[in-house]
């Protein structure tokens, strides 16, 4: 499994440019616009990767036991854009008329500190199980559409779904085992950006 992480370099000149572009041909019809884009804090003070290294080790051993193919892992990505809040606010200071930015302006910006309240829970329960249930959950929903979308189409949908199941029942297992290790605080960026006048 990859974990696509896209580098400073990649998102300035390719998928924040994009992004921008969509933004200001969205202005079309609206004059402004929130965005709340989300940032794992441990990703940008530690590069700790947590559940998704733990998500890769999983899928590995589904490799070897067979119950993936290595056609199968090697298609398998989970793409990510996480920013830190001089990444998110540099394209709207830049000078250049060229900027794919330049047609829009940085309102407002803040930064917020969300709790994990999984973890929360857990620090004031002690239920491991409830910990790992909700986190696992969170994963299937985030990410389990994208990492399992290029499962060889000989396979039954039966098999698919069993496949799935092995991983999610594996990823609950880890997780109650070390809570502390896969807990994850998010920093929410709120971003008002208006397009300016022509």
């Amino acid at each position: 499994m990859r974990v696509i992480w896209f580098e400073r370099s990649a998102v300035r000149d390719g998928g924040r440019a994009c992004n921008f572009r969509m933004r200001d041909f969205s202005f079309r019809y609206d004059s402004e616009q929130l965005t709340c884009p989300g940032t794992p804090r441990d990703r940008l003070a530690h590069h700790r990767h947590g559940l998704t290294d733990l998500a890769n080790h999983i899928l590995q051993q589904l490799v070897k036991d067979g119950t993936l193919r290595p056609d199968d892992y090697e298609a398998m990505a989970i793409p990510t854009y996480y920013r830190t809040a001089q990444e998110w606010k540099e394209p709207f200071t830049s000078d250049s008329s060229s900027s794919p930015a330049s047609a829009l302006s940085l309102v407002h910006f803040e930064e917020l500190a969300l709790p994990d309240v999984y973890f929360e829970e857990f620090e004031q329960t002690g239920d491991a199980h409830a910990f790992a249930e909700a986190y696992t959950g969170f994963f299937k929903a985030a990410f389990e559409p994208c990492l399992f979308v290029n499962l060889r189409e000989t396979r039954t949908s039966q098999n698919r779904q069993e496949v799935i199941d092995s991983f999610s029942e594996k990823l609950r297992t880890a997780l109650a085992q070390d809570p502390e290790e896969y807990s994850c605080r998010w920093l929410l960026q709120l971003m008002l950006i208006a397009k300016k006048p022509a």
